[in-house]
């Protein structure tokens, strides 16, 4: 890519769900991305491996190059953003990002507003994941990274809502924490809550989402406003830390009240997903 064709140009760091374990990029970093690349379809240059940029082509954005990164080869990483970008400008999303632009020499642009969500993206999305508006309600749980999202934690709360009489699917991220844990719970479940393991970014699939489940990491406010403007129902825990309301119980209760209000009449449509 030349120097010229460099211009509009995003630099971002999405989470490997593909291969976890290698994986530095954030959720909340793709989600800045998707913002500014909707509705314009602006291409991102992607820091991470292949797995990565498949995600990102998988959730409908082009890819300009891949800088392959590790942590202990970051002068190589800035040789490639440079190569790939010349002198810029680029966008960046991260904190990350910006420090490689930045010791390339790629002139960084200011922070624009962000577009929001495309029309139309709740059932593109879940046409990703295999879905569609028939197959129930679908949960995600908000963590910066996929390992902060606990699978048989999301699980044990899901099951609160089949109780109460709702369908529910689990969304989780491979390299989620207690994967297998969740997996022998829900066969000891019989299939109750069924498990959607995904490797796409929350970006992606959030317009897919009824309800979300809080989780950890200082990119969460950007994820959870994210979710709120797709039209997820966020479900926060109650009460300060350290109290009942935060555990699993606490927790469940509040998402079977948004479950329930979702199903008795008042389920987002078409129009709630931008």
């Amino acid at each position: 890519m030349s120097a010229g064709a460099s211009r509009g140009v995003i630099l971002t760091d999405p989470p490997a769900l593909a291969s976890p374990r290698h994986a530095r990029g954030s959720e909340a970093s793709f989600i800045r991305a998707v913002d500014l690349a909707e509705p314009t379809g602006t291409p991102m240059c992607v820091i991470g491996d292949s797995g990565a940029a498949a995600a990102v082509e998988a959730s409908g954005f082009d890819v300009a190059g891949v800088v392959p990164a590790s942590p202990f080869r970051e002068r190589r990483a800035a040789v490639a953003v440079r190569r790939l970008l010349g002198d810029g400008p680029v966008e960046v999303t991260s904190e990350r990002c910006r420090r490689l632009a930045v010791r390339a020499g790629v002139a960084v642009r200011a922070r624009r507003a962000a577009a929001g969500p495309r029309a139309g993206g709740r059932p593109a999305a879940r046409r990703r994941l295999g879905l569609t508006d028939d197959d129930g309600l679908l949960v995600a749980m908000l963590s910066e990274h996929p390992i902060g999202v606990d699978a048989r934690r999301l699980l044990h709360m899901a099951v609160y809502v089949t109780h109460a009489g709702v369908a529910l699917r689990a969304l989780v991220p491979r390299g989620a924490a207690r994967m297998e844990a969740a997996r022998r719970y829900t066969r000891a479940l019989g299939g109750r809550v069924q498990i959607i393991e995904t490797t796409l970014p929350l970006g992606a699939t959030l317009p897919a989402c009824d309800l979300a489940v809080v989780g950890g990491g200082p990119g969460v406010p950007t994820i959870v406003d994210y979710a709120e403007r797709v039209g997820c129902r966020v479900v926060e825990p109650a009460g300060p830390a350290g109290s009942a309301g935060r555990g699993v119980a606490g927790h469940a209760g509040r998402l079977v009240e948004a479950a329930d209000g979702l199903v008795g009449g008042d389920r987002r449509d078409d129009g709630g997903h931008g």
